[in-house]
């Protein structure tokens, strides 16, 4: 089966919705909630028009499952992607970020450095990134204040 990257086109905003919404896809990214479509046709409108931005489907024959996106400042590109829930567990997110490094070096984008951030439970991704050359720079951590009604009684509990 022949499988390659083609780039979003308008018609691809409902699956891009559907995909984002994925209950494992929201669980695996850093903003956890659901996406209204309001929201989200905001960031499409927005994404399509974004030079820095390069957002492609991943198609094995004319069957779409999953998307990948590269977006890039100065000579430094983040790459974010998600797999169909069909699909998952196939190896598609190693061929997708495989496709894109090739896509990379053929659309000749002066890239020095490809980031990615995956949040820690996310054993699988941080396996597709790893076995594709990526390395482990250094870990985030974040506190939401929100959490807590005293954020002084982390400091007197010794959190």
């Amino acid at each position: 089966m022949n499988e390659f990257l083609r780039y979003v086109t308008k018609d691809d905003i409902d699956l891009l919705y559907e995909w984002a919404n994925d209950k494992e896809t929201r669980k695996n990214s850093f903003s956890m909630n659901k996406i209204s479509y309001q929201q989200h046709k905001k960031w499409f409108s927005e994404m399509l028009l974004n030079d820095s931005c390069f957002q492609y489907i991943y198609m094995a024959g004319d069957i779409p499952v999953g998307q990948i996106r590269l977006l890039i400042q100065e000579d430094t590109a983040e790459v974010s992607y998600s797999v169909d829930s069909a699909w998952r567990g196939k190896g598609y997110g190693k061929r997708m970020l495989h496709s894109l490094l090739q896509q990379i070096k053929n659309e000749n984008l002066k890239l020095r450095t490809l980031t990615a951030k995956v949040k820690p439970s996310n054993e699988a991704s941080k396996k597709v990134f790893t076995a594709s050359g990526f390395c482990r720079k250094y870990e985030f951590y974040e506190i939401a204040f929100d959490q807590f009604e005293d954020i002084s009684a982390i400091f007197r509990e010794g959190k």
